[in-house]
């Protein structure tokens, strides 16, 4: 298909919500959520509770 886009990275147990939208490149890290509708544009890290356009963490698990 032409372009060239780096990989998207999910860590073990991460858990996404309906309609979350990631974008090239990012990394979601381990035993972390993404709430539904959420639009990830920068690395989440391990063990939080990120949600929101674009997504933010809310709080640590």
């Amino acid at each position: 298909m032409g372009a060239n886009r780096p990989p998207i990275a999910i860590g073990d147990n991460a858990w996404l919500g309906g309609g979350v939208i990631v974008c090239p490149g990012v990394t979601i890290g381990e035993n972390t959520v993404i709430d539904a509708g959420s639009v990830v544009i920068r690395h989440i890290p391990d063990h939080v509770f990120a949600a929101g356009n674009p997504a933010r963490i809310i709080r640590r698990l």
